[in-house]
Formats: structure tokens, sequence, C-alpha cells
């Protein structure tokens, strides 16, 4: 159907109801109508991927077989914030220092994964302190019966990005982590965790929870576009 809508002032040519019943100015307008359609592309786009989550997974264990202590904890991205769950086994009862180590390498009983992951080299600290080692995740809390329930929301790491644990190492410690306040040189690098009984390295478990892919959404929208313009062009002709 084409004619001249009202509302739309001596500068439109005309305009068109589509089949969906979609209103599309033909002339000037016509390029104001498919300039929408880019911002509604962009505005889709955008949603899916605030949509999209990445998760990440570690299985710990003493790689030199001293310690029982064993255990798994999946990240899980979503926005700003990291939630990390999980369970460990093994500990004994109190505190324990859990931290993101630098390398992905757990070898010579995980010391091989060097320092905490330190990316910006400031001092160490507890989760919640503005001044902190990005992998500063402070303390688990091992119970009586040597279980570790893990459930840590975090803002400072990531799963992406400068600050993305992936392929890094977490470890869990004999002692508990000071959080940088015991007065030493040690408190200010280590939290003077003790010994390392525990380790493994980060890898991805999903990539995205996004439930069309970019390339797919890509496709759809074009052509739902290039629906629109031939529609345009048959009622011309």
């Amino acid at each position: 159907m084409i004619g001249r809508h009202p509302s739309l002032g001596p500068k439109a040519n005309g305009w068109i109801i589509s089949p969906s019943g979609l209103i599309i100015t033909t002339g000037i307008y016509l390029s104001e109508t498919l300039a929408e359609m880019m911002k509604l592309i962009f505005l889709i786009t955008t949603v899916a991927f605030a949509q999209a989550q990445r998760s990440a997974i570690v299985y710990l264990f003493d790689p030199t077989g001293a310690s029982n202590v064993t255990g798994s904890v999946q990240f899980s991205q979503s926005g700003n914030e990291v939630l990390v769950n999980g369970t460990l086994n093994g500990l004994a009862a109190g505190n324990h220092g859990f931290h993101i180590h630098n390398l992905g390498n757990i070898g010579e009983g995980c010391t091989a994964s060097g320092p905490h992951f330190n990316p910006h080299n400031l001092t160490h600290g507890g989760p919640n302190d503005t001044v902190r080692h990005v992998g500063d995740l402070g303390n688990v809390l091992t119970t009586s019966d040597g279980i570790s329930t893990i459930n840590i929301t975090d803002s400072v790491i990531a799963l992406d990005g400068e600050h993305s644990i992936i392929g890094r190492t977490v470890v869990v410690h004999a002692g508990e982590d000071d959080l940088g306040q015991g007065g030493d040189s040690e408190s200010l690098l280590t939290g003077n965790a003790g010994a390392r009984l525990a380790c493994g390295v980060i890898g991805i478990l999903q990539e995205s929870g996004a439930s069309i892919s970019t390339s797919s959404l890509f496709l759809v929208v074009s052509m739902a576009m290039l629906s629109q313009v031939m529609t345009i062009r048959r009622l011309f002709k």
C-alpha cells in the first residue's frame, strides 16, 4: 500500500505499509528508516553480548602427593562480577589462604606458579581492599570435618581482559591469610599464608552463555533488513 501519511510533512514523497504492518517512508525518509534499522541491529547485538556469560573451572590437588587436599572450583562471570563457587576436601579446620597465582604451572609442589597475580604491582591485601593483588581472594573456611565450601563474589578478577585469570593457577595454603595486616614485609607479599597444599590451572568451561552466536545474530538481522529492502523495491515496480 502506497500513499501519503499525514504526519510525515511536505518533504515526504509517500509512505509504505509493508506486509508486517511496518510503516516505511520513502524519499528522504527511506535513508532515515535504514539508519534506524542499523541502530536496532546495534542494540540487539549489544544486548546479546551483555547477556553472554563465560565460565571457567579448576581442579585442585597436591602434585607432590604429600597432602590429601582435593577439590574443584567454578568461576562464572556476569557483568563486572565473577562468582566463585566450589568445595575443597582434606584441609585442617580453620582459615586457609586462597589465591590466584601468576603462572599456569603446578610444578615443584605448586611453587612454579609464581607469586600472586598482581599486574599492577600493588601490595597484598584482602578481597575487599582497594589496594590488593588481583589474585587476592582472602581465605576459605574449613569445618571440623575437613570440608571447605567456597562462595565468593569478586569484582576485581575477570575471565577476560587485563584481569583475566584463565590459564593461571589457584593455590590453597596451609595457613590463614592475614590480608596484609601482619605488620611485616611478608604480610605485604603473601599474607603469611604458608605452604602451598594444593593447586590447579584454571581452564575455560564455557565460552559464552548467549543463546545465539554473533555470526548467527548478524545473519538473522541482515536477512530481516534485506527482506524490508526487497519489499520496498517490489512496491515501487
